[in-house]
């Protein structure tokens, strides 16, 4: 009785997030979270929230639980160990250290959390992600990693989690489902082993998440703050020591019937070094050509699509819809000496028209070409990209291709255009 109780897990989890809290000085009077503290925090849940895993699988006596956490874990922290040497990503704090990309912390803590997710169900799941989640942040707040760094963790360990766990034996989960017009929640009584992988390709009612990642090359990207008064100043005529860099897109997308939804987050980072060729008036600080500068310049991308498809029943991929964007740019600049201008920020909302246009040449083989984009008085977008896909089963997917970024905004705080060139990998995993 006392083992049924320590292992309910909002309970158990809820205890230790507030013991852990406090015991980094996160809970208590009101204050303002150190990086020091953000730092602490992270680098104590890669450890916890793997750990809790495996101390489940001990406590429900569960060895193919066991099995699983252990190649799971293996799959996830060998792919990021990897793709750390293979990238060679260089850190947003100036560090020497070039293992920015992926995030090791976030895909430890993403490893554990989605371990008890998969295997044990949502009363374990749902407050170990906020763990990760408070993982990952932690990782960009103290400069340790960009955004895209701990999509792409916590991506590799969700993707090691789908395709090796399973829910243990006798698990009740709540599944949604539609019949008709109704809509509703079932218990479902999970009796484990591997799933289903066979055909099942022409599927339209499905959930799908896909991450996007490669080395993207900056063309341009030119900086004025304010728009009325400041200096254009082009950051490509900086060392660009981390060009191209490595970003990372994650995609939720929703299939049902002729209709497409799409949320996606798609960031661009960048910091630099150099010199401006004049002198440059930054946000009310005017720097001079003999300072060594560093940049610090960051775009996100928030995005909800829609498509629809205009031939459903022919080998020819025809999809046309619409979609807004939510743009969040940030741009600081500051004297290595220590000189430093306020960091400029804009936010804009920009309607766009999609389409994209291919050819499905088997249930599994594809290549398509996608447009997005349109052109207002202040704001301007273009997105292009052509890829060839390739659906291993009902679950798995993956590509290759070639895209375009255009962006370009005018706000009085901040006007910025930038341009990439993306060389893109990307990993699909559809839900049922």
């Amino acid at each position: 009785m006392i083992l049924k109780r320590l292992l309910q897990p909002r309970k158990l989890v809820a205890s230790y997030l507030v013991l852990s809290l406090a015991g980094m000085g996160f809970v208590g009077p009101a204050q303002a979270v150190s990086d020091e503290q953000w730092s602490d925090f992270g680098d104590a849940m890669q450890f916890v929230l793997p750990l809790t895993g495996l101390g489940l699988t001990a406590a429900y006596k569960d060895k193919e639980g066991a099995k699983q956490w252990a190649w799971s874990g293996l799959t996830s922290l060998g792919t990021t160990t990897v793709l750390k040497g293979v990238y060679g990503k260089i850190r947003p704090n100036a560090s020497d250290s070039r293992t920015s990309f992926p995030s090791g912390h976030t895909t430890a803590a993403f490893f554990g959390a989605s371990f008890m997710d998969m295997r044990y169900g949502r009363g374990w799941g749902i407050p170990a992600y906020a763990l990760a989640a408070l993982t990952a942040y932690s990782r960009v707040i103290t400069d340790n990693h960009h955004v895209d760094d701990t999509i792409m963790g916590a991506s590799i360990a969700l993707f090691s989690s789908w395709y090796w766990v399973t829910p243990q034996e006798g698990a009740v989960s709540l599944v949604p489902f539609q019949a008709g017009d109704a809509y509703g929640v079932s218990l479902r009584f999970e009796e484990g082993g591997q799933k289903d992988t066979l055909s099942h390709l022409e599927d339209d009612d499905r959930w799908r998440y896909a991450v996007i990642f490669g080395p993207a090359s900056q063309d341009k990207n030119t900086v004025k703050a304010p728009t009325a008064t400041g200096t254009q100043f082009d950051l490509t005529t900086f060392q660009e020591t981390n060009d191209p860099t490595t970003t990372a897109n994650a995609i939720i997308e929703r299939y049902y019937g002729r209709h497409l939804g799409i949320f996606s987050i798609l960031p661009y980072e960048a910091r630099d070094f150099g010199f401006v060729s004049q002198p440059t008036l930054f946000n009310n600080t005017t720097f001079l050509p003999s300072e060594e500068l560093r940049s610090e310049y960051r775009l996100t991308d928030v995005r909800l699509q829609y498509y629809y498809d205009l031939m459903p029943s022919s080998p020819i991929i025809l999809e046309a819809g619409a979609s807004v964007s939510y743009q969040h740019t940030t741009v600081e600049l500051a004297t290595t000496s220590g000189t430093k201008a306020d960091k400029v920020s804009s936010d804009v909302w920009i309607p766009l028209v999609n389409a994209s246009l291919g050819y499905q040449f088997t249930p599994r083989l594809s290549v398509t070409a996608d447009l997005t984009g349109l052109s207002l008085s202040d704001q301007k977008q273009l997105d292009a990209n052509i890829s060839i896909g390739y659906r291993v089963n009902k679950y798995w997917d993956a590509g290759i291709g070639y895209g375009i970024y255009e962006h370009e905004t005018e706000t009085s705080e901040l006007s910025n255009k930038i341009e990439y060139d993306v060389l893109m990998m990307y990993v699909g995993y559809s839900f049922y």
